[in-house]
């Protein structure tokens, strides 16, 4: 039961700008130029302007489909998911991600050129623990409650999910679920419907989610804008918070 680093991800948060559109062309040449892959032509989304600011609208996809680049009228993401090799060996993971936050605030400077800079930013962390069936999975989950609720025997998924404060700056959220992941070539319909058994579930375990986010400075302080330094620094402290779950699994 090896964890695995299975998803990354950075959102620069922005002031709004309806006419995102207009800049995909000095966009492209942003990641173009930062890409050592290359990404697809990117996906122009048909949203109207006045609909949904944090829908995507601009879309760039890896040649390789392992990341993606999502730009609302609010945000610039950059996703980031693990092949087996990549997912083992989580430095590389935070050194890769780590080397697409120039790229990011390059394009927000782009795109948003009458704002002062991002607002905040954040980083999503999802660790992932295989387990061999869906009753060790829940037993996994058991060192986050009291032993009074010791329900390892009865329940089929558990949850659960706490956010804290961090050095008067950050938002550290974590949750930690069970999970399954389903073949769909064996599932068989009932009226239409999947139906879910124990024989068509290809995978399951405990899945750890970690959100850092430095929106605490952003609301205590009105002059308040991240920076490249303060982003690398969520994704160091947003890996150790995600570390700081397995560990408590481990106990278990």
């Amino acid at each position: 039961m090896t964890p695995i680093l299975v998803q990354h991800s950075i959102t620069l948060t922005i002031g709004r700008n309806s006419l995102i559109r207009r800049a995909v062309n000095d966009i492209e040449d942003l990641v173009k130029a930062a890409s050592e892959h290359g990404f697809v032509q990117p996906q122009i989304v048909p949203v109207p302007d006045e609909f949904g600011p944090e829908m995507p609208r601009v879309i760039f996809s890896s040649q390789a489909g392992y990341t993606q680049l999502l730009i609302s009228q609010i945000s610039v993401t950059f996703i980031a998911n693990y092949s087996e090799d990549w997912a083992s060996d989580p430095e590389r993971c935070l050194s890769y991600l780590s080397s697409k936050v120039d790229l990011l605030f390059d394009i927000a400077r782009v795109g948003w050129r009458k704002t002062a800079g991002p607002s905040f930013a954040g980083i999503t962390t999802v660790l992932r623990i295989p387990a061999p069936n869906r009753n060790l999975s829940v037993e996994m989950m058991l060192p986050f409650f009291a032993e009074s609720m010791n329900f390892s025997d009865i329940a089929g998924e558990v949850s659960c999910r706490w956010s804290r404060a961090s050095d008067d700056h950050f938002f550290n959220n974590i949750s930690v679920q069970t999970f399954i992941n389903v073949d769909e070539g064996r599932v068989s319909f009932k009226n239409g419907l999947p139906v879910i058994t124990d024989d068509v579930i290809d995978s399951c375990g405990v899945e750890i989610s970690g959100d850092f986010n430095d929106r605490l400075a952003f609301n205590s302080h009105p002059e308040y804008s991240t920076d490249a330094a303060c982003v690398r620094e969520m994704l160091t402290k947003g890996y150790v918070s995600a570390q700081d779950a397995l560990r408590t699994i481990r106990k278990g």
